[in-house]
């Protein structure tokens, strides 16, 4: 069975080590890069679920797919639940649509 939170976890340790193997050269770039890092991880990880969840946006749109939502915040749904983002639409799809979607 694959772990999603492993994976993530595999993948959140190997990113932090690839913002911060900076090669700087001196003390002053290396404090101003320490700052920017939480900055550019978080730019990072929106931009990466705003791309994918715009991915599935398209697919709806393509399928003839109403009232579209997309939310890029993670949250948690009544069940207990964690969803980085979500896609959702209205609509009824045909079965060679639903196969491939």
């Amino acid at each position: 069975m694959f772990n999603t939170t492993n994976q993530f976890l595999k993948s959140a340790f190997l990113g932090s080590i690839l913002f911060f193997a900076g090669c700087s050269s001196t003390q002053k770039e290396k404090e101003v890069l320490g700052y920017l890092t939480p900055v550019n991880m978080v730019a990072g990880y929106f931009g990466a679920v705003a791309t994918h969840e715009g991915s599935h946006v398209l697919a709806a749109a393509a399928q003839g797919g109403k009232n579209i939502r997309t939310r890029i915040l993670p949250e948690v749904n009544e069940e207990g639940r964690l969803y980085l983002g979500q896609t959702s639409y209205r609509g009824t799809p045909s079965d060679l649509e639903s196969s491939l979607f």
